[in-house]
């Protein structure tokens, strides 16, 4: 019997460890790193592709950090279709920023481009890449080209909703809306600088 218990013992021991090891296993699998860097002012996380801004428009608590483009990205038609990454249920890129929780960190697109960002949410509001930049939120050195961008107020193709910095970026293609509509910037209540939309 003492036999039995100690051997009983082991085993609860044993599978207490092994479970506290595919705790600690899967936790390090599932986090994400971006391209590089921490998210501070001296080491931001650099967004390099499409997997890193998938996971930045996915992950509200990363909308407070400092962030810096490091190369051009170029979404494919077959990305907003049907098993793509930005599908969405048809409905394509998911902002950054929302009513609920807004961006208030610095995007760098250190002299970079986005091409072919694509939405069509046409009952949705504050809709563009960012959907609602807030007072603080820094956005700088970016270029939107070729996008395609529809909601319902508060849209633009980098702002639906901004009350913060913005410099050096522009946006190229096509957006609307039924109300609060602009090329960079749906409704602005921030600074701007250097900026210019060519859309329709």
């Amino acid at each position: 019997m003492g036999n039995r218990g100690q051997h009983f013992r082991g085993n609860g021991t044993t599978g207490i460890l092994l479970s506290l090891f595919i705790v600690f296993f899967m936790s390090a699998v599932w986090a994400y790193d971006y391209s590089g860097g921490a998210g501070t002012a001296l080491s931001p996380y650099q967004i390099s592709n499409k997997s890193d801004l998938k996971y930045l428009s996915e992950n509200a608590s990363e909308w407070s950090k400092h962030f810096i483009q490091t190369a051009d990205i170029v979404f494919e038609t077959a990305d907003f279709q049907s098993g793509g990454d930005f599908y969405n249920g048809g409905e394509g890129w998911r902002t950054i920023g929302t009513e609920a929780s807004s961006f208030l960190g610095l995007y760098d697109g250190g002299g970079h481009t986005i091409s072919g960002l694509f939405i069509n949410r046409p009952t949705n509001d504050m809709q563009g890449m960012f959907g609602y930049a807030d007072s603080g939120s820094i956005i700088r050195n970016l270029g939107l080209i070729n996008i395609n961008v529809k909601g319902r107020t508060y849209v633009g193709g980098l702002f639906g909703l901004f009350s913060g910095t913005v410099n050096n970026c522009y946006a190229v293609g096509i957006v609307s809306s039924t109300d609060f509509v602009g090329g960079l910037i749906g409704l602005n209540s921030g600074t701007v600088s250097g900026c210019y939309a060519e859309c329709m």
